[in-house]
């Protein structure tokens, strides 16, 4: 058991228990963009109730309801051009070798489609005006929030760093891609159960997680962000999670022996949000001032 968990698990040792000790939000300067990123100040406090032992298949089906990236330009870093990650740092992700075994392979379809429909549910709810939690609340609607997409590349490099089985941030050049100009922004979460060959992966738990910090979100931050609260608690995660302009997400994640079985989830965002004094998102009625389309499969977001 890791010294930081808050709890003893239960009888049942299938039982995940958050571990609190997750790192705050991703605030350092992101590559490029030259505003200026919230301090990392605070440390994350993910939802600390136990979470009931994953016994079944995610609802979605792999063989009809794999993530729609048709409208996306191809990331597959295999089908790309070389990239030169050294250019970017020499101390970049996707140059690193696994430093522990036992690590998960790439994700399944089934939970790339799983990253999406969450975080986009969870996007149009805040797009509608539908979420009443705060500090104060409830949250205003939003205009300009849109539709999150698949990255192959964000997704290969979350998964790199991952294999380093490290329960904190890569810097942001680490994790700048070849196939985007953006500066990339990152959530990370992690649990661990006694079951050592327990390779469940409960992607909603950890992003629900995130979202949750909107119990202690100023509904005032969302016209000019600041990393902190009056509360003093986190909630840079969330505020990545909805970020307006953050249009692709890429998802990597690991389970390895670390006195039991340690997961860790890593979400990259493009492009970065959590940037002091920007809007979260444009406030105003849902999809009516997106830069391009409507999303075709959420109403409440654009394209």
């Amino acid at each position: 058991m890791l010294s930081a968990e808050t709890s003893s698990p239960t009888s049942d040792t299938s039982t995940p228990a958050p571990d609190t000790s997750i790192p705050g939000p991703d605030t350092s300067t992101p590559g490029p963009d030259t505003s200026t990123p919230a301090p990392g100040t605070s440390t994350t406090t993910p939802n600390t109730s136990t979470p009931a032992p994953v016994t079944s298949t995610p609802a979605t089906d792999t063989s009809t309801t794999a993530p729609d990236t048709s409208s996306l330009p191809s990331t597959t870093t295999s089908a790309a051009p070389a990239c030169d990650y050294a250019a970017f740092t020499a101390d970049h992700s996707m140059l690193k070798s696994p430093a522990c075994t036992n690590t998960k392979p790439p994700l399944t379809e089934a939970e790339k489609t799983e990253i999406l429909s969450v975080h986009n549910t969870l996007r149009a709810k805040v797009a509608r005006g539908d979420e009443t939690a705060g500090d104060p609340g409830p949250q205003p609607k939003g205009a300009n929030i849109r539709e999150l997409k698949w990255n192959d590349e964000l997704a290969d490099v979350a998964q790199a760093w991952m294999g380093q089985c490290t329960f904190a941030h890569d810097c942001p050049a680490c994790r700048k891609i070849c196939s985007r100009d953006y500066a990339v922004g990152q959530n990370v979460y992690t649990y661990w159960i006694s079951v050592e060959n327990d390779e469940r992966i409960n992607w909603t738990q950890a992003i629900q997680s995130w979202y949750d910090e909107v119990d202690d979100m100023p509904n005032t931050f969302v016209e000019s962000f600041s990393s902190v609260p009056p509360s003093g608690k986190v909630i840079g995660h969330y505020t990545q999670l909805v970020w307006g302009e953050s249009y692709e997400i890429g998802c990597g994640a690991v389970h390895f022996t670390d006195g039991g079985t340690r997961k860790i989830y890593a979400c990259n965002y493009g492009a970065a949000g959590s940037i002091l004094t920007r809007p979260l998102y444009v406030i105003g009625d849902p999809a009516s001032q997106c830069p391009g389309a409507v999303s075709a499969t959420y109403s409440d977001l654009c394209a």
